[in-house]
């Protein structure tokens, strides 16, 4: 976490690290990601520099306790490479309860060479275990499942999604309106699937 070496003069992972430095050392403001630190006199929101809003909000909280130098990118990218392979072995034991494939199947997410590049270059976007997760939650769903236990899980994915990236929460609402879509078509609850879509 004090390592910030390979964050610097890097493009792209030195802005997320100056994000959240600066979002660091500012005071709180509302919405919760502002910073007078990036383009004074405005206030700037840290979702721009990608600095990661779901670990840069609680980091801040216990800034106080942080060395000077800290970064939270290594961290999260090791919480991408977990859950990847998490969501993975789970995506893979939907077909079969064989533990050899579901290993051989998480290792082969686990080397995605998309996943190696973001981590380096936009570390935010290594978060691509949550459209492993959006389809797991689709996979998982059995016909006749309660709705409301699935718009639960779908919208806290939104939540997580949308507090890392604005571009994998496209991503895992596209995934979302598919299965709303298929409970409205197979299940003949197109009111409901409607009304999730609203609520999501």
């Amino acid at each position: 976490p004090q390592r910030i070496g390979w964050q610097l003069n890097r493009g792209d992972p030195t802005q997320h690290f100056l994000g959240w430095t600066a979002f660091r050392i500012s005071p709180w403001k509302f919405p919760l990601c502002l910073t007078d630190m990036l383009s004074f006199p405005y206030d700037a929101s840290i979702v721009f520099t990608d600095s990661i809003p779901l670990f840069a909000l609680p980091f801040k909280l216990f800034r106080i306790f942080l060395p000077e130098q800290f970064q939270y990118f290594g961290f999260f990218g090791l919480c991408c490479f977990l859950l990847q392979g998490g969501f993975a072995a789970l995506l893979v034991r939907r077909f079969t309860n064989r533990l050899l494939p579901c290993l051989l199947g998480a290792l082969f997410f686990l080397f995605v060479p998309a996943l190696f590049f973001r981590m380096f270059y936009h570390t935010s976007l290594a978060a691509q275990w949550t459209i492993l997760a959006g389809m797991a939650i689709w996979l998982y769903s059995r016909p006749g499942s309660s709705l409301y236990r699935i718009l639960f899980q779908w919208i806290l994915l939104g939540c997580v999604t949308i507090a890392i990236h604005p571009f994998l929460a496209a991503m895992v609402c596209g995934l979302f309106v598919g299965q709303m879509a298929q409970i409205a078509v197979h299940d003949r609850k197109v009111r409901q699937a409607l009304a999730g879509i609203a609520v999501y």
